[in-house]
């Protein structure tokens, strides 16, 4: 169910044969694989919404030497994206690493201005 406006570009597969769950995967997933940011380990794709016809949306990523990063990404079907890094300034490495957890309401706040 959607709530608000018709999305009519938004992707949609049917239903599996024989799958009784109420919400199902997208046969290709993952949307982003880990290959698509070189020094990945992971990708964790979340927070996608619709803007102006187009999607956009944050996407972590844990790097093989486990630590996170934050990435926007945009995209006009919701399954090609074109990736950016999202930067954080900070004075120490410790800083650096915990970033991405500590800020994720800064991040929604720059991505509703890049939306804008």
């Amino acid at each position: 169910m959607i709530i608000g406006a018709n999305l009519p570009n938004i992707p949609w597969q049917d239903r599996p044969a024989g799958c009784t769950d109420v919400v199902w995967r997208y046969s290709e997933n993952p949307i982003i694989e880990r290959h698509a940011i070189p020094s990945a380990n992971s990708v964790f794709n979340s927070a996608v919404i619709a803007k102006d016809g187009a999607f956009v949306g944050i996407f972590r990523s844990d790097s093989r030497a486990m630590e996170q990063q934050l990435f926007l990404g945009k995209s006009n079907d919701a399954i090609h994206c074109t990736l950016s890094p999202i930067r954080f300034l900070s004075t120490t490495k410790r800083e650096s690493s915990s970033a991405p957890q500590r800020a994720m309401t800064r991040v929604c706040a720059r991505l509703k201005t890049a939306m804008s």
